[in-house]
């Protein structure tokens, strides 16, 4: 006897892909326009899993990342499941993002560096993204409700978070002479979200014309770290130490005779 086959009105049957189009929907969630919510009861009539689940919702796969990948992969952006990415530069750090859309409008939320935030951890912490989310709040407002730092935390928090980006530990010593008292003690007990112009003036005036070069990488680096304290949320203005219409307004050129060491 010829096995009975379940009937699908003829109006949801745009072609003969159809078969593969019902065998997807079958297999994960989607969201069903309206057009189609006769096609989501007879799937649910027929036993189709997963179609009872509610509509407007895309189930992803989570976890899909494994810690080989992640401490081996390449450049560019390599995701985990529910909004949890792995950022890799060109250098080869490595840094985890939460990228959501709240009113059609996209946002991505810091999560630290890795090896520092390990994989485990930044499943963590996107889970209670997705839990604030869930309870129609805003991950990135809530993370900006952590109490602000002080510059001389926050440089302490960016070179935890990148230290797998230094080539070797002088690399990384450099880094930390630098951004400590020998230059930045006038940066160091500031509020990162209270410093401005004059103070970023005032660490680079003394040594801008009389040691060009390490004047240039200590602009850069206080520029990473306020760049690393806006991403976390602790800062919202202009970054103070951009050279590129900012400094460059207010700074003569660099002198090129002497070169700096650190």
């Amino acid at each position: 006897m010829a096995e009975k086959k379940s009937a699908v009105p003829a109006l949801l049957l745009p072609s003969p892909a159809f078969a593969s189009i019902q065998k997807n929907l079958c297999s994960s969630v989607v969201y069903f326009p309206p057009a189609y919510f006769s096609l989501r009861q007879h799937m649910l009539s027929t036993g189709c899993k997963g179609a009872g689940k509610g509509a407007g919702i895309m189930a992803r796969p989570l976890n899909k990342l494994t810690d080989a990948q992640v401490k081996s992969v390449g450049p560019g952006r390599l995701g985990d499941g529910g909004g949890l990415w792995l950022e890799v530069t060109a250098s080869g750090s490595r840094s985890w993002l939460f990228l959501f859309k709240i009113g059609g409008r996209r946002s991505a939320l810091g999560l630290g560096g890795y090896p520092s935030i390990s994989l485990a951890r930044a499943r963590k912490l996107a889970g209670d993204a997705r839990d604030v989310l869930s309870q129609g709040g805003n991950p990135l407002a809530e993370a900006r409700k952590e109490a602000v730092p002080t510059f001389a935390k926050a440089a302490e928090l960016f070179l935890t978070d990148n230290k797998s980006a230094w080539r070797n530990a002088k690399h990384r010593a450099q880094w930390e002479m630098t951004l400590g008292d020998d230059y930045c003690k006038h940066l160091a007990p500031l509020l990162v979200s209270a410093i401005g112009t004059e103070d970023v003036l005032k660490v680079l005036k003394p040594v801008w014309q009389v040691k060009p070069e390490t004047a240039s990488r200590l602009r850069g680096r206080i520029e990473r770290v306020l760049g690393f304290a806006k991403a976390k949320g602790w800062r919202s203005d202009v970054n103070p130490a951009q050279w590129r219409g900012h400094l460059d307004a207010i700074l003569p050129p660099r002198m090129k005779l002497t070169r700096g060491h650190h």
